[in-house]
């Protein structure tokens, strides 16, 4: 089992993205590419910006079996969060009619530095777990990226424990390991 990873967000020219690389979407041979590691079984990491998610939840419906984990809540910024909520949300919710389709909770400082203390970007987290369901999201750290921004371990994770207060038991250990270990295949 192999795991493939493409950041389709590098030609939004979003800050940690660097040089525009193009779109990876509009290129015929990565489209093929993706059946390719589909028709293995391979899975499928994927950084994409939320202007994205229409574009590869079509590309997606072409192979509906392939296991896409979605990177860093599908990177939006706070602009994002406040000035296109619906297609934030909307977008998220064609991705997650797909059943093999994970997000990872991950890399919230790129939304705003102070996520935790931002309703804004806690409450888009709590409404992603619902649109995903427990069982498809996943806690990550961006280490060692996040902390230039100051998200050690130390801090990144009593956040998520906060943020995951009055969730039972069983819900937390999928959010902080069953999803990912089942994602990944960990257990096969």
């Amino acid at each position: 089992h192999t795991i493939a990873k493409t950041v389709l967000a590098g030609h939004m020219r979003r800050p940690r993205n660097g040089k525009a690389l193009g779109d990876p979407m509009l290129n015929p041979d990565w489209v093929k590419g993706l059946g390719i590691l589909a028709s293995r079984g391979h899975s499928f990491d994927c950084q994409l910006n939320p202007n994205q998610f229409a574009e590869f939840a079509e590309i997606y419906s072409t192979l509906p079996d392939m296991t896409v984990i979605i990177n860093h809540l599908g990177c939006p910024t706070l602009e994002d969060l406040k000035e296109r909520p619906d297609q934030f949300f909307d977008g998220l919710t064609a991705l997650a009619k797909f059943p093999n389709c994970y997000i990872k909770l991950s890399m919230l400082c790129y939304t705003d530095e102070k996520w935790d203390e931002n309703p804004i970007v806690t409450d888009a987290v709590k409404r992603v777990i619902d649109i995903f369901g427990p069982g498809r999201c996943m806690f990550a750290s961006n280490y060692p990226p996040d902390l230039k921004d100051g998200w050690p371990a130390s801090k990144l994770f009593p956040a998520f424990f906060k943020l995951s207060e009055g969730v039972n038991d069983a819900t937390k250990a999928l959010l902080f390991a069953g999803s990912a270990r089942k994602a990944y295949r960990a257990d096969a």
